[in-house]
């Protein structure tokens, strides 16, 4: 298997060496742009992301609520108003009245 280094210098010496003096910009860039898509599928590694599924007893409302409740938990803590702590306050019970 060819490493990174020799395929970089095997481009860089087909787009200098081997393309024509009067070759067109376009078709530096195809040699080039498909090194580059090569080396890409090649030597970078792709983590296969797990899909996010929630789960079956978590309704939307729900969901929403408790989004919201952690909202309010945020501000609460970053700001520390009072009218932020009685938002806080009141969005719990919201959450846990949601079916």
């Amino acid at each position: 298997m060819q490493s990174l280094r020799e395929l970089i210098s095997q481009t860089a010496s087909k787009i200098v060496i081997e393309a024509e003096p009067c070759a067109s910009a376009e078709e530096s860039w195809n040699l080039l742009s498909g090194a580059l898509r090569t080396s890409i599928e090649t030597y970078i590694p792709h983590k296969a992301t797990k899909s996010r599924e929630s789960a079956p007893w978590i309704s939307k409302q729900l969901r929403k609520r408790t989004t919201c409740r952690d909202r309010a938990y945020t501000k609460n803590k970053q700001r520390g108003k009072i009218e932020d702590e009685q938002r806080f306050q009141h969005q719990p019970t919201c959450a846990e009245r949601a079916e």
